[in-house]
């Protein structure tokens, strides 16, 4: 089992400017911070023993077949990205609600691609890099 805690965020402007499709036309800049609140996640490879393949919890709970059934966007795509076709189950707790305002997505997406999708999709490349960056946050 892999658990990950990480801080939420704080835009105080700029915020959206950070997309590909807006800064590459008109620029962008954005000043943020974290806060003493967190986001809390926990991915294990789910035993062959269940009727569903993957188990995502989040502020609802997905029991899928396949990765592509995932309604989850970000989760979707990490495993997707990671080629992760194991069953695996993710869980999500935070300290504030969904849709605070405060980057829960961004702290949902940080500890996947920074360390779970690549052990749970397997070993590194022989040179210990991690392969390709990831674009699922902006799909």
């Amino acid at each position: 089992m892999i658990m990950s805690r990480t801080p939420f965020r704080i835009s105080f402007f700029g915020g959206g400017t950070d997309y590909p499709t807006w800064y590459r036309q008109h620029g962008g800049a954005v000043i943020g911070t974290t806060i003493n609140k967190y986001c809390y996640i926990s991915f294990r490879k789910l035993p062959p023993f269940f009727e569903h393949r993957h188990r995502i919890v989040y502020s609802q709970i997905e029991l899928t077949e396949t990765v592509d059934e995932i309604q989850h966007p970000a989760v979707r795509n990490i495993l997707r990205e990671h080629g992760v076709h194991d069953g695996i189950e993710i869980q999500h707790h935070g300290d504030l609600p969904a849709r605070s305002g405060l980057g829960s997505s961004s702290s949902i997406a940080r500890p996947p691609t920074r360390s779970a999708g690549r052990r749970l999709a397997g070993p590194r490349r022989r040179n210990g890099s991690p392969g390709k960056r990831f674009a699922w946050n902006r799909r």
